[in-house]
């Protein structure tokens, strides 16, 4: 996207009108489908979450140190190691037979940039003893690697 941008500024600069409109448009597929892209991951995450399902949680996320979750109650967890033990602690009971999670995920917005994109939403979880409504925020980075955006960060606190 970053080169398709510079392209469209030089044909400004350039005045060749024609070639902007061609690029602009093309700049704006591809936005709509990075867009539905961080949709699908930031999807994948709560399916993962709703089914307590940790090979699936695993794939959701980024590779690295700057890797950090913040769970309602809690500090900073940081480094994809931790982070993903911190989800195999709160998956543990459903290991153990008791019931699953309800999730239900609203007020979706997206904002996206070259490599990085972050989505803010209302998680509304239902668990069997307890429950409540989250405002979680949600940062994604692209893997070039593996085609993919790949969470980084999650916080989730409660609403009032």
């Amino acid at each position: 996207m970053r080169q398709i941008k510079q392209q469209l500024q030089a044909a400004v600069d350039r005045e060749d009108y024609a070639e902007a409109a061609v690029l602009r448009d093309k700049l704006g597929e591809m936005g709509g489908e990075a867009i539905n892209a961080v949709e699908e991951a930031n999807a994948a995450f709560y399916r993962a979450f709703e089914a307590m399902n940790y090979n699936d949680m695993e794939q959701v996320w980024g590779f690295g140190d700057h890797v950090q979750c913040i769970h309602p109650g809690t500090g900073c967890i940081a480094g994809r190691e931790d982070v993903l033990n911190s989800w195999r602690h709160i998956f543990a009971p459903a290991a153990a037979g008791a019931p699953g999670l309800q999730i239900d995920v609203t007020d979706v917005r997206v904002r996206i940039s070259d490599a990085m994109a972050f989505v803010t939403c209302t998680e509304r979880v239902d668990a069997a003893e307890t429950g409540g409504k989250l405002a979680a925020t949600n940062i994604f980075e692209y893997d070039s690697d593996n085609k993919c955006w790949r969470m980084v960060m999650h916080h989730a606190s409660p609403c009032p």
